[in-house]
């Protein structure tokens, strides 16, 4: 896998090859250069030259196949389409019910927090989950670096129609950074906004990063910024 592939000029310049050298904190990618060199890259300090990379693509299994739910997600449309903005202004002056929510737009403040350059672009996964349990959708995004690592990457994406009787007065959004990993972790909690307790569960593998839970009220500012330190964004009514 190249890294910055886009400013790669074969003619004056051979890149260095590196090995992803796993998952854990303050690790570093051992490097060679086209005469042995050995050289140490930080992981979140992204080169300005071109890179290869060698290591596991993040979607697929050990066969090659592309996992199944990222093939469900762009053959239904729910893969990241970075269009154009529509605008920021809602609708509404409050949430009324069954009002539309969209997710507007989505910025990582830090990628590197999440995802090192050796290791591409981020796949970001969304579950919202209503206030009765009930799972309402599951998104995946699939942004360029330079498109998300903190800057605006435009959505614009319909989610769900708000009905308060089936819904309630909250949902939850669960965000989490896909790595491939061996086993599943289940992700199991409880939470209470005023005399309403929503049980939360779904599954990560083992390597991949929870970005943060928050939840989304009726009472919510309408030109409210959400943001859990990893993922920030704003919804649209």
């Amino acid at each position: 896998m190249p890294v910055n592939i886009e400013s790669w000029n074969e003619y004056n310049y051979i890149p260095k090859v590196a090995f992803h050298s796993g998952f854990s904190e303050n690790y570093i990618i051992t490097a060679y250069d086209v005469d042995g060199g050995i050289h140490s890259m930080d992981p979140e300090v992204e080169p300005t030259v071109a890179v290869v990379v060698v290591g596991h693509n993040e979607r697929v299994d050990e066969e090659g196949n592309v996992y199944p739910e990222i093939i469900d997600a762009i053959a239904a449309g729910i893969s990241s389409t970075n269009s154009t903005e529509k605008g920021e202004i809602n609708t509404l002056s409050l949430k009324q019910n069954n009002h539309s929510e969209t997710l507007l737009r989505i910025n990582c403040p830090k990628l590197s927090n999440i995802e090192p350059w050796s290791l591409g672009s981020p796949e970001i996964w969304l579950i919202v989950t209503s206030s009765k349990g009930t799972r309402l959708l599951k998104h995946f995004f699939d942004p360029k670096r330079a498109e998300i690592d903190n800057k605006n990457y435009i959505v614009d994406r319909f989610q769900f129609t708000w009905n308060h009787s089936s819904i309630g007065e909250f949902v939850n959004f669960s965000w989490y950074e896909e790595d491939w990993g061996t086993s599943k972790i289940e992700v199991k909690f409880s939470l209470k906004y005023k005399l309403v307790t929503a049980e939360i569960k779904y599954d990560i593998k083992n390597n991949d990063d929870k970005m943060g839970e928050q939840i989304i009220t009726l009472d919510d500012q309408l030109t409210q910024e959400y943001n859990t330190g990893l993922i920030k964004w704003r919804q649209k009514s």
